[in-house]
């Protein structure tokens, strides 16, 4: 299909889609960097070694932390204070969350027992969930950036589903590949210390995985940025800017976690939380505009950057959470993973079911913010 010729196609605004959506990670990445030079430090500081960080990563991690912890919270408005949409799955709506925390937080308490069986079992639970959690919440990162990719494509009225999802999931898989090869013994070293001994078997042939996979991978990755591109190239107008842009930006993210891992995660899921906080307040103006009455996320819902109860709340916990450090002597310090991975959890979930594009009064909300 023939590429748009109208002005420029953005999902809102230049300042939106340019400041938030494309490039809201760079002052955190430009931080970073400062902090960096500033304390001099080597890299012993990095992903499963953040006590050797100094304060002003520290105080980074710290902050964008705090950006993710309240994003999380975002979707909930949608769904508890807006009567339709509850009523579109009020089985999943209520039921859901009840067996979540029934499941998570007894598993997270795990210190309130002594060693023994039901101790371990409720520590495999634990270790699960968090595992479920780290990597869906990589795949849950990863498509809402694939989402905005399709709301450029869907508004300059061409791209390849198949084909946008595949050139970010390439790309992943290539990170991936290269982080293995820097920090196989790292990780190994980290599962050691963390009493997972019987890890360290695996190490050889993780080696060897990695040399293996990585020509594979970089071919594959290539050749679907190639095909991407012949595609851009063949409908490229200058209203497909705004499209390009982002798809850089992405694969500017990919390649902070060349310069440390640390520093890709940091940037990966702040900017992810961020462009979400303010993507999701656009919506809400959208698709309450006008509304006097009703759900009470018309009440909050006053630019960009709302302040409200759902932010207040977001706030407060997020305070509490990071005083981990105060609390972890604590027998009771399970109720801040358990809150965290419960609310992480229900967001990863909730989030697929209010932002399906098929959904048609969706799809005309999001294609139509100003």
């Amino acid at each position: 299909m023939k590429a748009s010729t109208s002005p420029l196609k953005w999902i809102h605004s230049p300042l939106v889609d340019l400041g938030v959506i494309a490039f809201g990670w760079l002052p955190v990445y430009v931080l970073f960097l400062v902090a960096w030079s500033a304390w001099k430090f080597d890299n012993s500081c990095d992903v499963l070694t953040l006590w050797a960080c100094p304060d002003g990563i520290q105080s980074l991690i710290v902050f964008a932390g705090f950006i993710t912890s309240v994003h999380r919270h975002y979707a909930l408005p949608f769904i508890y204070g807006d009567r339709a949409e509850f009523d579109r799955h009020a089985a999943v709506y209520t039921w859901v969350p009840i067996l979540l925390a029934c499941v998570v937080f007894p598993a997270c308490l795990y210190r309130l027992l002594p060693p023994g069986s039901r101790r371990s079992i409720l520590y495999g639970i634990y270790t699960f969930v968090a595992s479920v959690s780290g990597v869906w919440n990589i795949y849950h990162i990863l498509m809402q950036k694939f989402g905005f990719l399709r709301i450029y494509a869907a508004k300059l009225g061409y791209g390849e589903v198949k084909l946008d999802r595949k050139l970010f999931f390439t790309w992943l898989a290539l990170v991936i590949v290269l982080s293995a090869r820097g920090y196989t013994e790292t990780f190994f070293q980290y599962l050691s210390d963390s009493g997972f001994g019987w890890s360290v078997v695996l190490l050889p042939a993780t080696r060897v995985a990695a040399k293996i996979l990585l020509a594979p991978t970089a071919l594959v990755a290539a050749y679907c940025t190639w095909q991407w591109g012949k595609i851009e190239w063949r409908n490229y107008t200058p209203a497909a800017l705004p499209k390009l842009i982002f798809a850089t930006s992405v694969a500017l993210i990919c390649l902070t976690f060349m310069q440390s891992l640390l520093l890709g995660f940091i940037v990966f899921g702040f900017s992810h939380a961020f462009e979400y906080c303010v993507f999701a307040n656009l919506y809400a103006c959208r698709k309450y505009r006008g509304v006097n009455s009703g759900p009470p996320m018309c009440f909050w819902s006053r630019g960009p950057l709302f302040l409200g109860p759902v932010l207040a709340n977001a706030i407060l916990v997020a305070a509490v959470f990071y005083l981990y450090k105060v609390l972890r002597s604590n027998p009771l310090w399970g109720l801040l993973p358990a809150y965290a991975l419960t609310s992480s959890l229900l967001h990863f979930y909730y989030d697929g079911l209010i932002w399906k594009m098929s959904n048609q009064k969706t799809r005309e909300i999001v294609l139509d913010l100003r």
